[in-house]
Formats: structure tokens, sequence, C-alpha cells
């Protein structure tokens, strides 16, 4: 009587090794690109809720005003590129007219001006930032990437 042995072979199981990583790769891709549309909605989301606060004091004083931490604007920190200064608010000298420009994790790049959010193709750093909101210069920011701290307006959410 022959005596057979059961199992798998060497070939059959670097097959299963090699699918394995096949799933594996497709599933850390397709989540990297999750996480990242996750980051932006979350930037874009932010700078909504700030242009909102903005605008709502401005309706009440007449004027867009600093922002300070009474103006109560939260963000969700993590989603912002903090490998350099990434938040910024300007207004212009008649106080008429403001813009937010951010950058995501992502490395996407946005900004509202005067309630307008939009996608820009490069980022506006402080000075181009207040260009945006009719030529004042000083951008307020939000992440300091020198001092490596978030200015105390920007609470986190």
């Amino acid at each position: 009587m022959k005596k057979t042995s059961s199992g798998f072979t060497i070939v059959e199981l670097l097959i299963v090794v090699v699918v394995i990583g096949v799933l594996a790769a497709i599933t850390i891709a397709a989540y990297n690109g999750i996480q990242a549309r996750a980051q932006d909605t979350s930037v874009q989301n932010d700078l909504r809720a700030m242009a909102k606060k903005i605008e709502l004091e401005a309706a009440d004083t007449g004027s867009y005003q600093a922002i300070s931490t009474a103006t109560g604007i939260k963000i969700t920190r993590s989603a912002f590129d903090t490998t350099e200064n990434n938040l910024y608010y300007c207004r212009n000298s008649t106080n008429t007219q403001y813009a937010i420009a951010a950058r995501t994790k992502s490395g996407k790049n946005y900004k509202v001006v005067n309630g307008v959010l939009s996608e820009t193709p490069a980022k506006l750093y402080g000075n181009d930032t207040c260009v945006a909101a009719g030529g004042a210069t000083g951008a307020v920011l939000g992440w300091d990437a020198t001092g490596q701290t978030w200015s105390s307006w920007a609470a986190s959410s």
C-alpha cells in the first residue's frame, strides 16, 4: 500500500502569498486616497465655518473684524499641512473684503474670498491672501511653522 501525504506545495503557497500581497496593496492605496479626500473635505468645511462666523460678525458690526479667540473659530488641525505656514486670514484696510487661504495635508490649496470657497492651483502665502482680500498686508497666521504652534484663535475641534 502506497502512503500519500496531503498538504500544499510551495508553488500553491507562493500563489496565495502573492494574491494576499496584491489585495493588501490595493487596500492601502484606496485607504490613502480616502484619507486625503477626508482631509480636503475637513479643511473645506473649516473654511466654510470660518467664513460664516466672519460674515455673521460683519453683519453685527458692519465690517469684517480681526480674528481673535472670542471669534470662536474651531478647525480640524490634523487635516492641515504643518510643514509650513498653512492658514491665513486677511482683510483689506477698509474692512470691506476678506480672504482666507489654507493648505491641506494632501497638498491641495483652498481659499475663501468674501464668502466664496474655491480651490487654487498654488498656495496663497500671507501677502498673497491679503491681495485676494483687496490689497491689505499683514495676514493673520493660523499655524506658525517656525514656532511649531497654532494661534490661540485656531481652536481645535
